[in-house]
């Protein structure tokens, strides 16, 4: 090795450096971050010692175990009918072996150089939230602007896990800062909450309440020192917040009693379809339906014709009574005039509910609860209904592919088997793997990768320093692989190599600083 060709307060700064372009790059730039992760990996092969390497595998169970699932993916080749594909797979997901070997490898061995990492990626995640939310602002057309717009240089779902991310470590250095400019990282916390919020990622609002939770709790234990008062507090708040969940919940799933009425005060009989089962914001769409009065009444207010073609494809009748719907309306002459000039704007844009002209956490919490009634409907462009299908496309390749999996490379043609066996109704563009990571590494690698997998984070777990913001951001992570195959691209994996890596790594260096002082001793 060419260690001795360089010292090794060097060698640190260099690492130091590319672990902050790491940081950066994440929420900013693939092209950057590979470049960043290769050459980590080309430095670290070059200038680690073979006795570090062999030190770093006996001592770290969570490097062993790593070690051993790639191993096992690499062996998956053998299985796997699609070698090119397998391999273009494994160097996808690179990054995330790359990443966590060297932070283990060399990791971080001062709490400035921890510090430099953490505020690096917490200025880079904040000032690209920045820059969205700018040009989320001088959008002129909002009813054709989907929210994944507003995440301009990564996917909008590993930018929402990075937010949150970034609002926890915001929260710590706010606490533990004792200068007034601590402030400036709550007004942080505060700030990224709110494009949490804005952005209308459902994995981001899951991850927001799991952090949320726990900062709240995290600071009743800053505050109360006494262990039987902190206890009883934090009962009282998890019960409050469990109460006011389901509260919450429940509002949005309880659907109204259908009153199916037979003529309109006109003396006009209703049409009514009690078999569909499409939802808007809670009310059923398909029911007292007076297509005459619709016609004659809409005439009165607008100039586009019930018949024509809107924005989103469908009829402008149709868009009528789903935005009806939306507002609890009867769809007949009664139920038009009671909508307001703002309303019959919405519907000439192509609105289908008034919750498109009110964007809101509510609103795309209620917007999912509507797609889960659609038992039977296209699934297509539905978030709910698109990724049920993935579930039970993975939960039947594994049945049948259980032990060892179908190989590295060949989930991709055994999910289109699947969808063309069962005539699947999702279209070409949306016809994707498991989008859940356990399912993947099942589906991929089966019972023995798995496995592999689960024990390397357990021990990765039992590895890390026993701290209140490592275990969230750790959790975190873990939450997004039940509803994301975050690391089956390249910003996914190395998010969480990123953190996983550095945590497990500052344990490792202090636990070996913790032996050799005792054996001096």
């Amino acid at each position: 090795m060419l260690n001795k060709f360089i010292c090794d307060v060097w060698l640190r700064r260099i690492y130091i450096f590319l672990y902050a372009a790491i940081a950066v790059f994440l929420p900013l730039n693939k092209i950057g971050l590979s470049i960043a992760t290769l050459l980590l990996g080309l430095i670290s092969l070059l200038f680690t010692p073979l006795s570090t390497f062999k030190e770093t595998f006996i001592v770290k169970k969570s490097f062993r175990f790593l070690a051993i699932f790639f191993l096992w993916i690499l062996l998956s080749l053998l299985w796997s009918n699609d070698l090119n594909q397998g391999v273009q797979f494994i160097n996808l997901t690179l990054p995330f072996y790359i990443l966590f070997f060297i932070f283990l490898l060399h990791p971080v061995q001062s709490e400035f150089g921890l510090n430099v990492l953490l505020k690096s990626f917490l200025i880079a995640v904040s000032l690209t939230v920045l820059i969205n939310i700018i040009g989320y602002a001088r959008q002129t057309d909002y009813y054709s602007y989907d929210m994944r717009q507003m995440s301009l240089f990564i996917s909008h779902i590993r930018l929402s896990i990075m937010v949150v991310i970034a609002a926890v470590l915001s929260f710590y250095f706010f606490l533990k800062s004792t200068s007034f400019w601590r402030y400036i990282f709550l007004i942080n916390v505060l700030f990224l909450i709110y494009y949490t919020l804005l952005s209308e990622v459902i994995s981001g609002y899951i991850s927001l309440a799991i952090a949320v939770f726990f900062m709240v709790c995290y600071f009743i234990y800053r505050l109360i020192k006494n262990k039987t008062y902190f206890w009883i507090t934090s009962g009282v708040l998890s019960l409050a917040f469990l109460c006011g969940t389901f509260i919450f919940i429940s509002d949005i799933f309880t659907r109204p009693t259908i009153e199916l009425l037979t003529v309109s005060k006109k003396g006009n009989p209703y049409w009514s379809d009690t078999s569909n089962t499409i939802f808007e914001n809670g009310h059923p769409v398909a029911v007292n339906i007076q297509i005459q009065e619709l016609e004659e009444e809409w005439v009165k207010r607008s100039n586009v014709s019930l018949d024509s073609a809107a924005r989103n494809g469908q009829i402008n009748l149709w868009n009528l009574i789903r935005y009806m719907a939306s507002k609890g309306l009867v769809k007949d002459a009664e139920g038009v005039a009671q909508l307001s000039n703002q309303d019959i704007r919405n519907i000439e844009k192509g609105y289908v509910s008034y919750l498109q002209d009110n964007r809101s956490f509510k609103s795309r919490l209620q917007s999912l609860a509507d797609e889960m009634s659609y038992q039977g409907s296209d699934p297509n462009g539905y978030t709910f209904l698109q990724r049920m299908e993935y579930w039970k496309a993975g939960l039947s390749i594994s049945k049948e592919n259980a032990l060892i999996g179908v190989g590295a490379g060949d989930a991709r043609s055994a999910f289109n088997k699947y969808y063309d066996k069962t005539h699947s109704k999702l279209t070409q563009e949306n016809r994707r793997q498991s989008h859940q990571q356990f399912l993947s590494v099942m589906v991929s690698y089966g019972l023995i990768g798995l496995a592999l997998f689960l024990l390397f984070l357990i021990y990765t777990f039992r590895e890390v320093p026993t701290t209140f913001y490592t275990y969230l951001i750790l959790l975190i992570l873990v939450v997004s692989f039940l509803n994301e195959d975050t690391l089956e691209t390249q910003t996914g994996a190395s998010l969480v190599a990123f953190f996983v890596g550095l945590f497990a790594g500052i344990r490792g260096n202090r636990l070996k600083e913790e032996d050799r002082l005792s054996n001096e001793n």
